[in-house]
């Protein structure tokens, strides 16, 4: 006779209850003080419930932006302008009604947010993210690109003094979750044409524009292959290409490898530094214990030593920062680098289908790096 009594229930982790629909999400302000408590900056990391506040939002370049944002989903609450306080945004000029503070210290205090975008011109940066830094936001976003180098050394050695606040940029796209529509950025043609599929890929780079194409490519392999569980995102981090910025490649991979719904990572680099190397190193380490598929792209292969090439970053001297350094340290780890970043999601697609045991072919083998064609660069 068969029993009545109910089945015990079977445990189901996070990344397949999020494969089923459900939120998963953790509230920020307890991710927020889950890091407090280990004397830790916030992650790099967007939620759904995530509040954004604004400087620069009454400028013709903010408002453009945070106008996208809130078309995706984004909760700003409010902005802040030195010589406005106390009024809102015009809802005829730009297309939204928001509050506006007179500092960033009044906008937390009155909001209560969790992170804050920064559309200031470069001058103006540096006391913005001071500013921001002095408020205990947790989170800080510069988008600005072209901020003085001896300005962010200032910046670096005031992040580094405390844990409250966790600065993404200068010079970057921002951050951007599927998981909620939640982003801190700026608002992309390029990414808005790339629609974002929550799924199980994490994406970190140094470079803006192969960030929305990454984004793009993901999400087209997510529509058009055959995949058994997609592919698709779970967090996108644009740290940006400068020199010295808040938050690098190990701060982003931390948090991708200890994210159970994040199953693989593309992470996009360039020539200059040595920030490639050391997330090599990490990745080798961490994929003993937590395999991720890794995939990356590195992009100036063909640049002439010496020359500075776009980002401020991007120059290599010597035997230092060179992409043949980079694609050899990070093949050995164990990652697929792709020779092409429309590549990449070609790439990832047969890195995971092998992880999950599927023999499907999506990609020509020439298509990735190997040691052997490193050393002929």
């Amino acid at each position: 006779m068969r029993s009545s009594a109910a089945a015990p229930a079977r445990a189901i982790g996070r990344s397949q209850l999020a494969r089923r629909g459900f939120s998963t999400q953790p509230k920020h302000k307890d991710v927020i003080k889950k890091a407090y408590a280990a004397g830790k900056a916030p992650p790099p990391a967007v939620y759904p419930d995530t509040k954004v506040i604004c400087a620069g939002i009454t400028g013709k370049t903010g408002a453009f932006h945070v106008k996208g944002g809130i078309d995706y989903g984004s909760n700003y609450v409010g902005g802040t302008h030195p010589k406005k306080g106390g009024t809102k945004t015009d809802m005829d000029a730009q297309g939204f009604e928001l509050p506006l503070y007179t500092t960033m210290a009044e906008a937390k205090k009155e909001t209560d947010c969790d992170a804050a975008v920064l559309f200031v011109p470069p001058p103006g940066a540096k006391g913005a993210i001071m500013e921001a830094i002095a408020a205990e936001i947790p989170l800080v976003v510069c988008i600005t690109e072209g901020v003085p180098q001896h300005d962010m050394v200032q910046v670096k050695k005031a992040l580094m003094s405390q844990t409250k606040t966790r600065l993404i940029g200068p010079n970057c796209p921002g951050a951007t979750s599927p998981r909620g529509r939640r982003r801190a950025t700026r608002h992309s043609r390029h990414e808005g044409g790339s629609r974002l599929v929550r799924r199980t890929l994490g994406i970190v780079s140094r470079s803006g524009t192969l960030t929305y194409e990454a984004v793009h490519q993901t999400t087209a392999l997510h529509d058009e292959v055959d995949l058994t569980e997609g592919l698709g995102q779970s967090m996108v981090i644009g740290i940006g290409g400068d020199p010295f910025n808040g938050t690098n490649f190990l701060d982003a991979l931390e948090y991708f490898y200890a994210d159970p719904e994040t199953e693989g990572i593309i992470m996009i680099g360039e020539i200059g530094g040595d920030a490639e190397e050391q997330a090599a190193a990490f990745i080798q380490e961490a994929n003993m214990t937590n395999f991720k598929p890794v995939v990356n792209f590195i992009a100036g292969t063909t640049a002439p030593p010496g020359r500075r090439m776009g980002h401020a970053g991007a120059i290599t001297a010597g035997n230092a920062g060179t992409a043949k350094g980079k694609i050899k340290a990070l093949t050995q780890a164990g990652c697929r680098v792709s020779k092409s970043p429309a590549r990449l999601g070609h790439v990832m697609a047969q890195f995971y289908q092998e992880k999950k045991g599927n023999g499907k072919v999506y990609l020509d083998p020439a298509m990735v790096w190997t040691v052997e064609d490193a050393d002929k660069l």
